[in-house]
């Protein structure tokens, strides 16, 4: 091989280990970058939680409401229709009656 392909080809390799310690540094801001983010949403989260003024107790009971409500499937909008629905009867209930 002649002397200017061989230095080409060094120049090349030494090219590729620039890019693959840019790939690292770049990667470990990325990842630097995605926890700041996340602490920025738990803040937010304990600050709307902070805001509604509730108890251990009731926080506690909206969680595992909560959780209940994932683990049997059920979503927020048949939450809200059934809500809505059993108002409604609650209503109708105390017209009939009044």
């Amino acid at each position: 091989m002649s002397g200017k392909n061989e230095k080409k080809l060094t120049r090349l390799n030494e090219r590729i280990i620039e890019i693959d310690n840019m790939i690292k540094n770049l990667t470990a801001e990325r990842k630097g970058i995605l926890k700041q983010i996340d602490d920025l949403n738990q803040l937010e989260k304990f600050d709307y939680i902070k805001s509604q003024k509730l108890s251990l107790e009731q926080l506690t009971t909206d969680l595992e409401i909560g959780k209940l409500l994932r683990e049997n499937g059920i979503s927020k909008d048949e939450v809200t229709e059934l809500l809505l629905g059993s108002i409604k009867n609650k209503e109708d209930t105390t017209n009939e009656n009044d």
